[in-house]
């Protein structure tokens, strides 16, 4: 993004005939628009990714493909082993513990968002400058 915004102000916005070889596309206007895309297009997707992980419901859907699949193993029980069984103890995990696994499930992806956001930050700053490596690891303590 501050590429594209010095790009923007050094070559795009100023008119000498020198910057002309340098603009992306054959005219300025052209160039501004394929800029203005490159910038916004991925707030655009972040947000659609947002919005769709949000209606995904990935606790609620892991917690009912937990419940059913619980109760499916169960009815799958030949008689003598559904009369040992203790209805109790499938009732406790259909109820509580299929919740509880889906919650783990749901912290998990989140951690990995977490760990995703923290590599993207460390190649960024290594790549750019070495010597900044340790606010890596702060914001990652904060975050």
């Amino acid at each position: 993004s501050i590429r594209c915004d010095a790009y923007l102000v050094n070559v795009v916005c100023n008119r000498s005939e020198e910057t002309d070889a340098l603009l992306l596309l054959p005219s300025r206007w052209w160039t501004a628009q394929l800029l203005s895309a490159v910038i916004i297009i991925p707030f655009a997707v972040l947000h659609l990714w947002e919005v769709l992980r949000t209606k995904l419901d990935i606790h609620g859907h892991s917690t009912a493909w937990l419940q059913r699949n619980l109760f499916r193993t169960y009815l799958n029980f030949t008689a003598s082993s559904r009369d040992s069984f203790e209805v109790e103890h499938l009732q406790y995990a259909v109820m509580e513990e299929a919740q509880t696994l889906a919650g783990g499930y749901a912290g998990l992806l989140d951690l990995l968002k977490t760990l995703g956001k923290v590599l993207v930050q460390f190649y960024f700053v290594a790549t750019q400058n070495i010597e900044a490596l340790w606010v890596i690891f702060v914001m990652a303590g904060v975050t």
